[in-house]
Protein backbone atom coordinates (compact mmCIF):
# COMPACT_ATOMS: atom_id res chain seq x y z
CA UNK A 1 0.00 0.00 0.00
CA UNK A 2 1.62 3.36 -0.73
CA UNK A 3 -0.05 6.56 0.82
CA UNK A 4 1.77 9.59 -0.97
CA UNK A 5 0.61 12.20 1.49
CA UNK A 6 1.18 10.69 4.54
CA UNK A 7 -1.39 9.08 7.43
CA UNK A 8 -1.41 10.80 11.00
CA UNK A 9 -2.42 8.44 13.23
CA UNK A 10 -2.14 9.73 17.32
CA UNK A 11 -2.36 8.19 20.51
CA UNK A 12 -3.53 9.19 23.80
CA UNK A 13 -2.30 7.05 26.93
CA UNK A 14 -5.77 7.24 29.29
CA UNK A 15 -5.95 5.75 32.40
CA UNK A 16 -7.66 2.16 33.24
CA UNK A 17 -8.04 0.01 36.24
CA UNK A 18 -6.42 -2.75 34.48
CA UNK A 19 -2.49 -3.04 33.97
CA UNK A 20 -2.58 -2.61 30.48
CA UNK A 21 -1.78 0.96 29.23
CA UNK A 22 -5.36 1.64 27.00
CA UNK A 23 -4.84 4.08 24.10
CA UNK A 24 -7.42 6.04 22.40
CA UNK A 25 -7.39 6.48 18.55
CA UNK A 26 -9.90 7.94 16.87
CA UNK A 27 -12.61 7.44 20.25
CA UNK A 28 -11.95 3.58 19.04
CA UNK A 29 -10.25 1.83 22.48
CA UNK A 30 -7.99 -0.67 22.16
CA UNK A 31 -5.52 -2.45 24.52
CA UNK A 32 -1.76 -3.10 24.44
CA UNK A 33 -1.43 -6.69 24.11
CA UNK A 34 1.56 -8.29 22.42
CA UNK A 35 3.25 -6.34 19.88
CA UNK A 36 1.79 -8.44 16.58
CA UNK A 37 -1.71 -8.31 17.88
CA UNK A 38 -1.45 -4.60 18.09
CA UNK A 39 0.70 -4.42 14.13
CA UNK A 40 -2.46 -6.48 12.94
CA UNK A 41 -4.96 -4.04 14.41
CA UNK A 42 -3.40 -1.36 12.90
CA UNK A 43 -3.12 -2.47 9.71
CA UNK A 44 -6.88 -3.88 9.27
CA UNK A 45 -7.24 0.16 10.25
CA UNK A 46 -4.87 1.01 7.26
CA UNK A 47 -6.56 -1.24 5.01
CA UNK A 48 -10.13 -0.10 5.77
CA UNK A 49 -9.01 3.82 5.52
CA UNK A 50 -7.15 2.20 2.02
CA UNK A 51 -10.45 0.91 0.75
CA UNK A 52 -12.61 4.31 2.10
CA UNK A 53 -9.97 6.04 -0.08
CA UNK A 54 -10.49 3.68 -3.07
CA UNK A 55 -14.21 3.88 -3.38
CA UNK A 56 -13.94 7.53 -2.93
CA UNK A 57 -11.92 8.17 -5.98
CA UNK A 58 -13.91 6.10 -7.58
CA UNK A 59 -16.61 8.19 -6.57
CA UNK A 60 -14.90 11.21 -7.51
CA UNK A 61 -14.56 9.84 -11.58
CA UNK A 62 -17.58 8.64 -12.15
CA UNK A 63 -19.45 12.28 -11.08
Amino acid sequence: MNIEHGCNISYMVMPTKSKEPTFRENMIEFSVLPRERLIIDIEKKLKAVERFLLNLSVDLTES
